[in-house]
């Protein structure tokens, strides 16, 4: 089997991350006829629109964290993400046995825990490893209401490919549903 195509899905918390990654997961596999594995490394989801190949609540979910160490939902979250991280050699033991052209890395709601903790970085650099990897950055069209919200936009994506280190490309998503 050749190398796969790791793709990373990012994206702020609603920017439609986990409904793209199964839409154009089905997409790819129905159309294009590739074979496509998925990768959930949010262990806040309560519900996924596709069923993951490798999943992080199968080591560590937000819900036990905080029943078990007593921890509100954001902490429970930057723990998860430590967890995480301590069992990066296991899940991605698990993701390269994957038997996929492409792989869908859908990434937390909450960017910052994926991308400023040492979880992302150290997935990235391993996928890279592994085969072509490349970051997609979503965004709510809604956000990009004037020039400089736009430069902020791209700044943040600028961001995801200096911090992860791999070719990142900003897309506007929900452009059906953008607000005056």
């Amino acid at each position: 089997m050749g190398r796969s195509l790791y793709l990373i899905v990012l994206g702020p918390a609603g920017s439609g991350k986990t409904t793209l990654t199964a839409a154009f997961g089905s997409w790819l596999s129905e159309v294009q006829e590739a074979r496509v594995a998925y990768v959930n490394l949010d262990p806040g989801a309560d519900y996924l629109p596709y069923k993951p190949d490798v999943d992080a609540r199968d080591y560590v979910t937000v819900e036990a964290l905080m029943r078990e160490k007593g921890l509100g939902p954001n902490g429970a979250l930057v723990e998860s993400m430590q967890a995480l991280c301590e069992r990066e050699t296991e899940i991605l033991e698990k993701v390269s046995r994957l038997e996929a052209d492409i792989v869908l890395v859908d990434t937390p709601g909450q960017m910052e825990l994926f991308l400023f903790h040492d979880v992302g970085p150290a997935f990235s650099r391993e996928l890279a490893k592994r085969g072509a990897t490349v970051a997609l950055v979503l965004f709510d069209s809604g956000l990009a209401k004037s020039p400089s919200h736009f430069a902020t936009l791209r700044l943040i994506s600028l961001v995801v490919q200096l911090r992860l280190d791999v070719p990142t490309v900003a897309a506007l998503n929900k452009g059906d549903s953008a607000r005056p």
